[in-house]
């Protein structure tokens, strides 16, 4: 793992930064008001409703990491987990400009990653950096925490090409309007 990001790990827990696992639904929505506000902000993409959230949490089909700072929910991260050999990053917010020292979206990422070291996991998957030759903002966020990067190929099947342009068109329309 990049050096600094060692260090952001390591200032934002001494500043009073916890990582914990979700115990209450309010943790639960709070998280996901922060990363629907990511998503409407940044990612303009369709985010899947509070209910998968809820229903992931209330499943306990993988692990739901909270960040908190003064009792506050800053961040987290939801992450499946595969018969304790895998556990996949798959959404993952932090509020930005916490306190000083304070990098709440770096602790959720950390989060998977430390869990699966302390439980012997195999592997920990960050879920995706993009096209390795186009640039992607996602990848520069995830690059030093190190990790060995892999590509299997890209598979693109498809089956219906008018609804499948029509797809395109209105993700493209969504993203234009969430501007």
């Amino acid at each position: 793992m990049d050096g600094n990001r060692r260090r952001q790990i390591r200032k934002s827990l001494e500043a009073g930064a916890v990582i914990t696992e979700a115990k209450l639904e309010e943790e639960v929505k709070d998280f996901y008001i922060i990363l629907e506000q990511l998503y409407k902000e940044k990612v303009k993409k369709p985010l899947p409703s509070y209910e998968l959230f809820l229903k992931f949490w209330q499943s306990r089909i993988g692990k739901f990491f909270i960040v908190k700072f003064d009792g506050v929910v800053v961040g987290g991260s939801m992450c499946p987990t595969f018969e304790n050999k895998i556990i996949y990053d798959w959404f993952r917010c932090g509020k930005i400009d916490v306190a000083p020292g304070v990098h709440a979206g770096i602790l959720a990422a950390w989060a998977s990653i430390d869990y699966a070291l302390k439980h012997g996991f195999e592997y920990m998957d960050f879920m995706g950096a993009g096209r390795p030759d186009e640039e992607y903002g996602v990848r520069t966020f995830k690059e030093p925490f190190g990790g060995e990067k892999v590509t299997f190929g890209r598979y693109h099947t498809i089956i219906n090409r008018p609804l499948y342009q029509a797809g395109k068109l209105g993700l493209a329309i969504y993203q234009k309007i969430k501007q």
